[in-house]
């Protein structure tokens, strides 16, 4: 092992992985497990106490989220930004005239 300014470098199998001190002390903690209320599974108890969710992921109805760049502004005063969406209103943006040859590799993603 060698460390290099708090970055430790391990080796294995002619693959190299940096992890990060701070990385390694986090992983190292136990996380302390609850049960859903609505499947009954563990999740981490951090999920309640500090986002607000009494259910585990797999219960969640919330719908995979997209990102999509906006080019603005004109001539050198250009900036991109990134609009949120529902994956429904996605589809609906890269296709609207609802064309299955268009969404060819995005249904099941």
């Amino acid at each position: 092992m060698v460390i290099l300014k708090n970055l430790r470098i391990f080796t294995s199998n002619l693959k190299v992985i940096y992890l990060c001190d701070r990385l390694l002390k986090t992983h190292n903690m136990e996380i302390v497990q609850i049960s859903c209320n609505k499947c009954g599974h563990p999740m981490p108890k951090l999920r309640l106490t500090k986002y607000g969710y009494d259910f585990c992921v797999e219960c969640s109805t919330v719908s995979t989220k997209r990102g999509v760049p906006v080019m603005k502004g004109s001539g050198d005063h250009t900036w991109t930004e990134t609009v949120i969406m529902e994956e429904e209103q996605y589809k609906s943006y890269i296709n609207p005239e609802g064309n299955p040859e268009i969404t060819f590799g995005i249904e099941n993603s």
